[in-house]
């Protein structure tokens, strides 16, 4: 009886692309909130409400000054007049319209750099949580391709040595094949959240790699 031998040629690689080691979570709450241009924008209005606030405080004694000058045609000279003029009612209250208006606008400044410091981290613990776990799912799609490829080597040699079949060996390579896929496709989504958080931290974009 003859047999025919039934040869595969694969070469596989059957590793992970491992990108540099991401920061720890501390870490990248404080790089997103340092780089974030909303936070910066939300940082600035409270210091500029704050200064406006300083400056009502100081402004009750606002004096205007005015300086006038005119040619008197008949006796051929040139006066000067000074003119200060103060408002009384802005310094008997203390200029406190303006100051109360001023604390408003601080108090609402404060508690919209509060709002956007806490939707930038929640950006970023979601982002964080999402990295781990497309990490965890490459890593299990790593090892269930390795065992496909332990088990394609072991079916090619029971089918070379008479004991297997070549359905079995092609029922096998479909579901290293299969492994393959799942594997890319972790590696993609895997990908897909470096980006996320990269764009979070203000990062370069990560440089996809993608198993053989």
């Amino acid at each position: 009886m003859k047999r025919f031998a039934w040869v595969v040629s694969l070469v596989l690689v059957c590793s992970v692309a491992c990108a540099d080691e991401p920061p720890s979570l501390n870490d990248a709450i404080t790089r997103a909130l340092a780089c974030n241009p909303e936070v910066a924008m939300a940082k600035t209005n409270v210091a500029y409400a704050d200064a406006k606030l300083r400056s009502a405080r100081r402004g009750a004694f606002h004096p205007e000054l005015r300086v006038s000058a005119g040619d008197n045609a008949i006796t051929g000279t040139t006066r000067a007049s000074v003119q200060v003029s103060q408002d009384l009612m802005r310094l008997l209250t203390f200029n406190g319209d303006e100051v109360r208006q001023a604390e408003h606008d601080l108090a609402v400044a404060r508690q919209t750099l509060a709002i956007t410091q806490q939707r930038v981290i929640h950006q970023v613990v979601e982002a964080f949580g999402h990295l781990r776990m497309t990490e965890d799912v490459v890593q299990m799609n790593a090892e269930a391709l390795d065992a496909q490829c332990t088990l394609l080597a072991f079916a090619n040699a029971q089918f070379n040595a008479g004991a297997g079949t070549l359905e079995h060996c092609l029922s096998v390579q479909q579901a290293m094949v299969s492994a393959q896929l799942a594997l890319r496709q972790a590696e993609g989504d895997h990908w897909q959240a470096q980006v996320v958080l990269s764009q979070l931290l203000g990062d370069p974009l990560p440089t996809r790699e993608v198993s053989p």
